[in-house]
């Protein structure tokens, strides 16, 4: 070989030698022109299990540790070997060396004496990180061997969720939207069921007290503490706890009220069919009030009041009883004696505002059980009729008179934003078993239909001549108002609609205008006579 032509030989020999000294790998390992496998400083977390295969545990250091794994050539690929810097054992004898990731041996003079060490393959060694290198090179990498990946979660600051009835759609709304995933180190895929999440609900005498979502429900409101992990699975491991602040929006909810309803003077509505709830939450306290004008002309406001409102409004009245026995006060009157007597759209607010800062009452109401919120809810329903005067008197139950109503149903809760629904509510005049009857009194004399004029006098000042009666039972003496009358003489000239008191017989037809119910017409013939002479005693 001429001079310079050897010069040129060595000038790229030593650029090959410069090259692959860099990446640690010798250049007889590789063919001529092939591509350098580019080895990383560090594999990040890789599984490798003692079930695997050599070849699978090769494979996966390829994969994990070689950048440009993918642009080799096949006999490239084929020729990797990897090496593992660990401990061999001999007995209580230990030596760090070099060798095959399948497993090899390594010698070891101790004193005069040459000792053999057995190095377990690296899918057998224990999770940790392990030193490699390709075979033939000098070039080593950290490879980190788990049995399971590491987990991370990271929550949202200042992040909220809306009340759900249903504890276990909180938890996945907080799963969704409360969980940092950008943040977070956690497999794909994952839902609510592969997290635990708490709800802080005191401090005990030894640790902080938290309680599973769903197994309770958060409520709405700010400062809700909650904590968070991943449970893990055969793959990932358990993270740790994450706890952040959450609010809690309230829920909305949908009231419909049925759009007419009708019923006869006399009964009541059913509630369970009057309006719906969406969600129907059992925590709603729903009132329903009526406005409008009934049968006798008068603007009236009903509430009508649940089983459960009308234990509350007793517990509340017996709360006030024993507030009043321990001031030695016990004329007052109670919220339920109160509403029995007659009360006024403000008069009604304000004993309720007085009740709740009353600590001794509100006091007794929850060690009684009751929610003392519930009480709030009674003003809170009444301030939605904004057009009520303080003054308008307010009744309980469904409207007792004919006439038509605005129903309105407001449903209230903590959870909850306030809402109403409204519809119409007609009562009818009641027709059912009623029956126009002369008054009994016509004939308790000797003789049919016959009374005295101070009878006559009484029964023309209470226009109760007659009387109605449902299914053979007398009717309050309100339903009084509602008859009328057209009186004519027999052999005198008398027709009004006034009832005479004068001796004499009469023609009456009674009729029922008005009023809450119905009943067909009514003509007899009644006498008037004079009033016994009064027995005088001799003297």
């Amino acid at each position: 070989m001429k001079n310079s032509n050897l010069k040129r030989f060595m000038a790229s020999l030593l650029a090959v030698v410069m090259i692959f000294s860099v990446v640690g790998i010798s250049p007889a390992v590789f063919a001529e022109g092939a591509v350098a496998p580019e080895l990383k400083a560090n594999s990040g977390e890789v599984i490798i299990k003692s079930g695997m295969t050599n070849d699978e545990v090769a494979q996966i250091l390829n994969k994990a540790l070689i950048s440009n794994y993918d642009e080799l050539d096949d006999a490239t690929k084929a020729s990797l070997q990897w090496e593992y810097y660990c401990e061999g054992k001999n007995g209580l004898l230990t030596n760090d060396a070099w060798g095959s990731i399948n497993g090899f041996t390594s010698t070891k003079k101790i004193g005069w004496k040459e000792v053999t060490y057995t190095h377990a393959a690296l899918k057998d060694a224990k999770a940790g990180n392990y030193q490699v290198r390709l075979a033939g090179t000098t070039t080593e990498a950290t490879l980190v061997k788990v049995d399971k990946y590491s987990t991370k979660v990271e929550l949202k600051a200042d992040a909220s969720i809306t009340y759900n009835m249903d504890a276990a759609a909180e938890k996945e709304a907080i799963v969704a939207s409360v969980i940092d995933y950008e943040k977070s180190n956690l497999p794909e895929g994952t839902t609510a069921a592969d997290f635990t999440v708490q709800l802080k609900t005191g401090i005990t005498e030894f640790d902080t007290a938290y309680d599973n979502v769903p197994d309770t429900k958060i409520n709405a409101g700010d400062g809700n503490v909650i904590r968070v992990k991943y449970n893990g699975n055969d793959t990932y491991k358990e993270s740790d706890w994450a706890k952040a602040t959450i609010t809690v929006a309230k829920a909305t909810v949908k009231v419909s009220v049925t759009p007419i309803t009708t019923i006869y003077a006399g009964e009541e509505i059913d509630r369970d069919n009057f309006y719906t709830l969406d969600p129907n939450d059992p925590e709603l306290d729903v009132y329903v009030l009526f406005v409008g004008v009934n049968s006798n002309m008068e603007s009236c406001v009903n509430i009508k009041l649940s089983d459960g409102q009308e234990k509350l409004i007793e517990a509340i009245s017996n709360a006030q009883e024993t507030w009043y026995d321990i001031i030695n006060d016990t004329e007052s009157l109670t919220l339920k004696e109160k509403l029995q007597e007659g009360i006024t759209f403000g008069e009604l607010k304000e004993i309720i505002n007085v009740i709740v800062t009353n600590k001794t009452i509100m006091g007794i109401l929850e060690l009684a059980g009751y929610d003392t919120e519930a009480i709030e809810n009674i003003v809170t329903a009444l301030d939605q009729l904004t057009s009520l005067s303080d003054d308008t008197i307010i009744a309980i139950g469904t409207p007792a008179h004919a006439g038509v109503y605005v129903a309105t149903a407001v449903a209230v809760g903590k959870n909850y934003e306030t809402s109403e629904g409204t519809g119409s509510l007609i009562v009818l005049k009641n027709w059912k078993g009623i029956t126009l009857e002369k008054n009994p009194i016509l004939n308790s004399g000797e003789k049919a239909n016959t009374i005295t004029v101070s009878q006559a006098n009484e029964l023309a000042k209470g226009n109760n001549l007659c009387i109605l009666t449902k299914d053979g039972e007398a009717l309050n003496n309100a339903s009084a108002g509602s008859i009328n009358y057209w009186f004519t003489g027999v052999g005198k000239l008398y027709a009004k609609s006034t009832m005479p008191t004068a001796p004499g017989k009469y023609i009456v037809t009674a009729s029922v205008r008005g009023g809450d119910f119905f009943a067909f017409p009514k003509t007899f013939t009644f006498t008037i006579v004079a009033d016994p002479t009064p027995e005088v005693t001799p003297e």
